[in-house]
């Protein structure tokens, strides 16, 4: 499966749209949605193929009275080269779509904003470049943000399903995930209570907590905050 034909894929639906999807608000959402779509109805239409063709040929080589069973030898190579190579195929070009996404979402732009990220059982600390620390991760609009993650103990596992990202937080060693929030994406799920809207400007640290100094228009962040992000 060649990129043209894989850039094709953007002519389908986007299972973004779907009831059951919370909507992509990165950048890299769409091209997450975009595969998964793309495996689910290959999976499906597989697994329906499948079980009806198994279903025809049990009624049709069903034991009857007056009929002989028929024994054969030979083999077809033709069909046999088809259903082999039609699906390895098909998983090259799912390979193919996977690596791709997996190097652009590991290679953070030079110029991200970095956060550094702690776990520890049951909370997250949130460390920003100007010192502040904060159990709440807030992210600046249309700017590439780069999270390096650790824990205190244990795995743990920072999950933002909005931004499609997900990344395990190891003791003893440090790992990275990065996204980008577009400004038109601000306002996207105002419903949902794990969600937080703001506009402010940069975080300011004060006394050992994390404030924010809106007499300060220099930097003038459009905020996306998030204080959950899975265990």
């Amino acid at each position: 499966m060649t990129p043209s034909v894989l850039s094709n894929l953007n002519g389908l639906p986007a299972l973004a749209d779907a009831r059951w999807f919370r909507p992509g608000v990165s950048t890299t959402a769409h091209n997450v949605d975009q595969m998964f779509f793309f495996i689910s109805v290959v999976c499906v239409f597989f697994f329906v193929l499948i079980i009806a063709l198994m279903a025809w040929f049990m009624w049709i080589y069903r034991k009857r009275p007056g009929h002989r069973e028929q024994y054969s030898q030979h083999h077809n190579n033709t069909l046999e080269v088809t259903w082999s190579v039609i699906p390895l195929l098909i998983v090259i070009g799912m390979f193919y779509m996977g690596f791709t996404g997996y190097i652009d979402m590991q290679n953070a732009p030079a110029d991200a904003y970095e956060i550094e990220v702690e776990a520890s059982k049951w909370q997250w600390s949130f460390r920003y470049p100007n010192g502040a620390t904060s159990p709440v991760l807030h992210v600046p609009a249309d700017r590439p943000v780069k999270l390096i993650l650790s824990s205190k103990d244990v795995i743990h596992s920072l999950y933002i399903p909005a931004f499609r990202v997900k990344m395990d937080c190891v003791p003893g060693r440090y790992t990275y995930m990065w996204f980008n929030i577009p400004k038109e994406y601000i306002s996207a799920d105002h419903t949902d209570p794990t969600f937080d809207n703001d506009v402010a400007n940069d975080v300011k640290y004060s006394d050992g907590s994390a404030t924010y100094d809106e007499a300060d228009p220099q930097m003038g962040y459009d905020l996306f905050c998030t204080e959950y992000c899975g265990t």
